[in-house]
């Protein structure tokens, strides 16, 4: 796997299928054998109240222990706040030393790169991700299409 999503919950059937199809159009497959990409959720607290939301002990484990697996990994996308702090947590980064930008791809000090976007169930969340798809396709090196796709917006330099 070169690319993991990591997301809160699970998603409405709609929402997954259009996130699965965006995955596809940018050569960023999701699932079955040999796809470079996989989707983690993380459950909810049942005592979370604010936003983040705190993760359980069990899935921060397994969040650390999947990626730990996962010697081909490049880009990890932090769909949500939650998802993001869980990922810097697994990392081992201090929560406060990189904040959650939509739109943004860091390099970690481990060359992990985290890309920020905001949840799914976000009203324009599909819509902002289609130009982070773009630069992730080509950080990863994956043919992507030559003319823009529906609601594309010009993409703004990676910052690192």
């Amino acid at each position: 796997m070169e690319l993991v999503l990591v997301t809160l919950g699970s998603l409405p059937t709609g929402r997954h299928r259009a996130l699965l199809d965006m995955l596809e159009t940018h050569g960023l497959a999701c699932g079955g054998k040999g796809a470079p990409t996989e989707l983690l959720s993380l459950s909810p607290s049942a005592d979370a109240r604010p936003i983040p939301m705190r993760i359980p002990d069990p899935d921060r484990a397994l969040l650390r222990g999947q990626l730990g697996v996962m010697p081909d990994l490049r880009v990890a996308l932090a769909l949500g706040v939650t998802a993001h702090l869980a990922l810097l947590e697994a990392c081992g980064m201090p929560l406060h030393r990189v904040p959650f930008r939509p739109g943004r791809m860091i390099t970690l000090p481990d060359g992990l790169i985290l890309a920020d976007n905001p949840h799914p169930l976000q009203p324009r969340a599909l819509a902002t991700l289609r130009p982070l798809l773009l630069r992730i396709a080509t950080v990863l090196g994956r043919t992507v299409p030559d003319h823009p796709l529906p609601g594309d917006v010009p993409l703004p330099a990676v910052t690192a």
